[in-house]
């Protein structure tokens, strides 16, 4: 390389680099100032979610409590010490176990100890060299750690850091456990399924500090400002790849340009981005500045399906324990039940600029990500205890209201880092290079732009703890303050858990207690409306072809013991994740062959965000008409709470028991502090 090409060369990475990146590597057996404290988090969850128990009220109160959920909020009862029995005389008296559900305590997710992200900054300038003057900058390091063999006591210590971080990196973890990169590149996913549909992520490619929107009716560019533009569609893999390898070739051709006639630099880079415009992929549903080039993400390959992909399942599962997706360890699996991004692999293909949208993991889960390269992928994270204040930082610059829907999960955005500095929330930023697997630690918000051509490997991870339990309660009621709901069957896990005598530590028994407390309180309810109502009881168990956790159709909450079937056609929601299920249409029991099932997709908020109005509209069309066509008898889910609110008593067919109440009753007795 000449030394005017070398010149140039540097002065367009001068442009593009990332500022204010701060990560160090410090000894695996280093842990954070005050790594036991939950960051704070701890007291705050007690006082949320293990309130003191409140004098029961003298009668039944004049309206109907709702047949909903709540983990927060004052007992009446002591769920350490309360017995079945006792909770099942209150309901049966009609008065509640727990207080109702507060919407504007959940609005936003309480705070914790702030001071603990300053000490956290003292440390890595007194330990890792983090220059003094930046101690006051707004961002807080980020530590990595390098794992040096696959030994039970390396991969202990890397748990223990992974239980108690906002956010981290492991180095060299996926080369010590035998992990093939190679078997997950773009070019073996077409090798593999050229013609598996993935959905596509448009957006234009900008700085990362920025958020530039294009909007081709006015012909004008918006800055800086949260709310973002993007659409998606769906492709088959072999035209991503061949689109994705275009954009390589071409981008690798300007560079060898360059370095062969620098002097030519302005006119080859001009020549480059024409190509990448007119290589683009079609414009599927939407228009944008006719001058703008739009990108495409490949967001969700699965691969759950160990038979189309079974070395890359294979390579997954030599990932330690505590960080695999698939073990014991991992509470998610108590539910018994395979969500796609969850609890299951998710391969990401990206192209230079593309961005994950800020988002909390699900029920404030912990997440993997490991970076299968070629290039960096750019990372910002807000730590728990700052959650609701970026929270409402969203809000205000989203100018959300109750008009226009005051909701923390239903929009897509990009977080201006300029503005949470200056609101006093400290974030965390640092690149990911390719080998690095990032552990993004419970309930911390974080969004991640590729500085270039990435492939990136993730599931979510429910640790076996307090913490983590604690924060799935909490975030459960948040979620409801934004009536949406949570894909973790929380009451499945924990009855299952109890059912299964599985040992937990004594604090993340109380949160258990208490939570098994009140949904069996909701039990006894529901029993009480089923009975009062005269409803078609089926079981206990279940019949065949009831999931092992079943979601409403309307409003998407979980459903546990008691779940009422109807023939409603209607869909009132529009989201991305998917959860395979099946609907069993019903006849005569002796008719073994006439049993048909029938395959639907519940649709559920994913971590990229919102569609477009647009786009929700002409899918939920595109659902109803494919609804349209399933045999009329077919029944599907709906809660209590939704059957109240639309008066649809007289449309459900029957309820579906799981368990004999003696049986839940029996078991929480059993389950003792």
């Amino acid at each position: 390389m000449s030394e005017e090409a070398k010149e140039v060369i540097e002065g367009i990475l001068r442009k593009v680099e990332d500022k204010n990146c701060y990560s160090y590597v410090l000894p695996i057996e280093t842990s954070l100032p005050e790594s036991d404290s939950f960051r704070g988090m701890g007291p705050v969850m007690k006082k949320y979610l293990l309130a003191e128990p409140l004098k029961a009220p003298s009668k039944k109160p004049n309206v109907a409590p709702s047949m909903r959920m709540n983990y927060t909020g004052h007992p009446y009862l002591n769920p350490e010490t309360a017995t079945s029995a006792q909770i099942v005389r209150l309901v049966l008296s009609g008065i509640p176990v727990y207080e109702e559900f507060i919407h504007k305590n959940n609005k936003f997710l309480p705070e914790g100890d702030t001071d603990l992200v300053q000490k956290e900054i003292d440390f890595f300038v007194n330990h890792a060299g983090h220059p003094q003057e930046l101690s006051d900058n707004g961002y807080l390091p980020v530590a990595i750690y390098k794992v040096k063999d696959n030994s039970a006591e390396e991969m202990e210590k890397a748990k223990t850091l992974a239980c108690t971080t906002s956010m981290c990196m492991f180095q060299n973890l996926t080369n010590v456990i035998g992990f093939d990169d190679a078997e997950f590149t773009v070019d073996k996913m077409n090798e593999i399924a050229p013609e598996y549909e993935i959905e596509v992520l448009r957006m234009i490619p900008q700085p990362p500090t920025h958020n530039f929107i294009t909007q081709s009716k006015v012909g004008s560019q918006k800055s800086n400002q949260w709310d973002v533009q993007n659409f998606r569609h769906m492709i088959r893999i072999k035209e991503y790849a061949e689109y994705h390898n275009k954009m390589i070739s071409d981008s690798k051709s300007a560079y060898e340009l360059i370095l062969e006639h620098p002097e030519e630099t302005e006119s080859i880079l001009q020549n480059l981005q024409d190509k990448l415009k007119a290589s683009s992929l079609p414009h599927v549903g939407f228009e944008v500045h006719k001058h703008a080039t739009v990108i495409a993400f490949g967001t969700n390959i699965d691969l759950d399906d160990e038979e189309k992909f079974p070395k890359q399942a294979e390579n997954v599962a030599k990932f330690p324990d505590f960080l695999a997706p698939h073990t014991s360890t991992n509470i998610l699996n108590y539910a018994q039940e395979s969500i796609k991004g969850l609890n299951k692999p998710q391969l990401y293909l990206k192209t230079p600029g593309s961005r994950t949208d800020p988002h909390l993991e699900n029920s404030g889960l912990g997440s993997v990500n490991h970076n299968l390269g070629p290039d960096p992928c750019l990372w910002y994270g807000v730590p728990f205890e700052y959650a609701g204040a970026f929270q409402s930082l969203m809000t205000k610059r989203l100018k959300l209201n109750h008009v226009n829907k005051l909701d923390v999960y239903a929009h897509s955005y990009w977080g201006i880092e300029s503005d949470c500095i200056l609101e006093g929330i400290p974030l965390q930023k640092c690149i990911q290079k390719a080998g690095d697997t990032v552990f993004v630690g419970i309930g911390t918000f974080h969004w991640v732009q590729s500085i270039g051509f990435a492939t990136n490997l993730s599931w979510n991870i429910g640790h076996e703890n307090a913490k983590q339990l604690s924060a799935a309660l909490i975030m459960h009621d948040n979620y409801a303050a934004a009536k949406q709901w949570t894909l973790m069957g929380i009451e499945t896990i924990l009855w299952n858990m109890v059912f299964q005598k599985i040992e937990v530590e004594h604090e993340m028994k109380k949160y258990m207690r208490s939570a098994l407390m009140r949904s069996l309180a909701k039990a006894e309810r529901e029993l009480q409306l089923v009975e009062k109502k005269n409803m078609n009881v089926e079981g206990p168990p279940a019949p065949e072809g009831v999931q092992v956790v079943e979601r409403c159709m309307l409003c998407l909450d979980c459903l546990f013991n008691f779940i009422p079937w109807t023939t409603r056609r209607e869909m009132k929601t529009t989201s991305t994740i998917k959860i395979k299920r099946k609907y069993k249409k019903k006849y005569e029991e002796s008719d073994e062959d006439s049993d048909e099932e029938y395959e639907d997709e519940e649709l559920m908020e994913q971590e990229e965000g919102e569609k477009s109005k647009e786009e929700n509209e002409e899918q939920m069309k595109e659902e109803k008409d494919s609804l349209e066509e399933d045999d009329e008898n077919a029944e599907r889910p709906i809660c209590f709470q939704c059957i109240i609110d639309n008066k649809l008593f007289g449309e459900i067919t029957s309820v579906s028991q799981r368990y004999e109440m003696s049986e839940l009753e029996a078991a929480f007795d059993g389950f003792k502090m």
